[in-house]
Protein backbone atom coordinates (compact mmCIF):
# COMPACT_ATOMS: atom_id res chain seq x y z
CA UNK A 1 0.00 0.00 0.00
CA UNK A 2 1.45 3.06 -0.58
CA UNK A 3 2.01 6.39 1.66
CA UNK A 4 0.21 9.82 1.58
CA UNK A 5 3.85 11.38 0.81
CA UNK A 6 4.32 8.61 -2.11
CA UNK A 7 0.82 9.40 -3.82
CA UNK A 8 1.65 12.89 -3.49
CA UNK A 9 4.74 12.70 -5.66
CA UNK A 10 2.88 10.74 -8.14
CA UNK A 11 0.51 13.37 -8.55
CA UNK A 12 3.12 16.46 -8.45
CA UNK A 13 4.78 14.56 -11.44
CA UNK A 14 1.88 13.84 -12.99
CA UNK A 15 0.81 17.20 -12.90
CA UNK A 16 4.23 18.91 -14.00
CA UNK A 17 4.32 15.90 -16.89
CA UNK A 18 0.65 17.00 -18.10
CA UNK A 19 1.72 20.73 -17.74
CA UNK A 20 4.55 20.47 -19.95
CA UNK A 21 2.99 17.69 -21.86
CA UNK A 22 6.02 15.71 -21.28
CA UNK A 23 8.08 18.39 -22.66
CA UNK A 24 11.33 18.29 -20.39
CA UNK A 25 9.34 16.47 -17.66
CA UNK A 26 9.89 12.73 -16.14
CA UNK A 27 10.50 10.04 -18.94
CA UNK A 28 7.12 9.59 -20.93
CA UNK A 29 5.01 10.86 -24.36
CA UNK A 30 2.15 12.23 -24.53
CA UNK A 31 -0.60 10.28 -27.27
CA UNK A 32 -3.32 12.08 -29.30
CA UNK A 33 -6.32 9.74 -30.34
CA UNK A 34 -7.41 10.10 -33.66
CA UNK A 35 -10.31 13.29 -33.08
CA UNK A 36 -7.94 14.79 -31.32
CA UNK A 37 -5.78 15.10 -33.74
CA UNK A 38 -8.03 15.74 -36.72
CA UNK A 39 -9.16 18.91 -34.30
CA UNK A 40 -8.10 22.16 -36.70
CA UNK A 41 -5.48 23.33 -35.13
CA UNK A 42 -6.73 25.96 -33.54
CA UNK A 43 -9.15 23.99 -31.33
CA UNK A 44 -6.34 21.50 -30.63
CA UNK A 45 -4.05 24.50 -29.30
CA UNK A 46 -7.58 25.41 -27.53
CA UNK A 47 -7.61 21.82 -25.83
CA UNK A 48 -4.26 21.31 -24.83
CA UNK A 49 -4.19 24.65 -22.97
CA UNK A 50 -7.12 23.83 -21.14
CA UNK A 51 -5.74 20.00 -20.27
CA UNK A 52 -2.21 21.96 -19.47
CA UNK A 53 -3.85 24.59 -16.92
CA UNK A 54 -6.61 21.75 -15.23
CA UNK A 55 -6.54 21.67 -11.05
CA UNK A 56 -10.02 20.99 -10.74
CA UNK A 57 -8.99 17.57 -8.85
CA UNK A 58 -11.41 16.41 -6.26
CA UNK A 59 -12.08 12.94 -4.11
CA UNK A 60 -14.80 12.44 -6.72
CA UNK A 61 -12.95 12.58 -9.50
CA UNK A 62 -9.44 11.46 -7.85
CA UNK A 63 -9.91 9.15 -5.59
CA UNK A 64 -6.45 8.21 -5.43
CA UNK A 65 -5.41 11.29 -4.68
CA UNK A 66 -2.70 10.80 -7.64
CA UNK A 67 -3.92 13.24 -10.23
CA UNK A 68 -3.94 10.44 -13.17
CA UNK A 69 -7.05 11.28 -14.89
CA UNK A 70 -9.76 14.00 -15.31
CA UNK A 71 -12.38 15.38 -17.61
CA UNK A 72 -11.53 18.57 -18.61
CA UNK A 73 -13.79 21.31 -20.43
CA UNK A 74 -12.07 22.64 -23.11
CA UNK A 75 -13.27 25.07 -25.91
CA UNK A 76 -13.45 21.97 -28.41
CA UNK A 77 -15.73 20.19 -26.28
CA UNK A 78 -15.01 17.60 -23.09
CA UNK A 79 -11.63 16.23 -23.29
CA UNK A 80 -10.35 13.03 -21.07
CA UNK A 81 -6.85 12.72 -20.17
CA UNK A 82 -5.26 9.46 -18.57
CA UNK A 83 -2.15 8.39 -17.23
CA UNK A 84 -0.91 4.85 -17.98
CA UNK A 85 2.64 4.11 -15.74
CA UNK A 86 4.75 1.42 -17.81
CA UNK A 87 8.46 0.23 -16.62
CA UNK A 88 9.99 1.71 -19.74
CA UNK A 89 10.22 2.89 -23.28
CA UNK A 90 9.36 0.05 -25.00
CA UNK A 91 5.75 -0.33 -23.39
CA UNK A 92 5.35 -3.65 -22.62
CA UNK A 93 5.10 -4.29 -19.19
CA UNK A 94 3.34 -2.00 -16.62
CA UNK A 95 5.33 0.02 -14.16
CA UNK A 96 4.06 -1.11 -10.40
CA UNK A 97 2.99 2.26 -9.72
CA UNK A 98 3.74 5.97 -10.70
CA UNK A 99 6.72 6.40 -8.49
CA UNK A 100 9.64 4.87 -10.65
CA UNK A 101 8.16 4.77 -14.41
CA UNK A 102 7.95 5.56 -18.11
CA UNK A 103 4.51 7.93 -18.34
CA UNK A 104 1.91 7.50 -21.30
CA UNK A 105 -0.50 10.13 -21.43
CA UNK A 106 -3.23 9.56 -23.45
CA UNK A 107 -5.51 12.65 -24.50
CA UNK A 108 -8.70 11.82 -26.34
CA UNK A 109 -11.83 13.12 -26.95
CA UNK A 110 -14.71 12.52 -24.05
CA UNK A 111 -16.59 10.59 -27.24
CA UNK A 112 -13.73 8.43 -28.07
CA UNK A 113 -14.22 7.17 -24.92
Amino acid sequence: MMTTTERLTIATENDRFRRQLGIGAAPGRTMLTRGLAALPPGDLEGVLRSVRAFDAFTPSNDPWHEHDCARVDTPAGPVLFKFDYFADDNLDRGAENGLRCYRVLTLMLAEEY
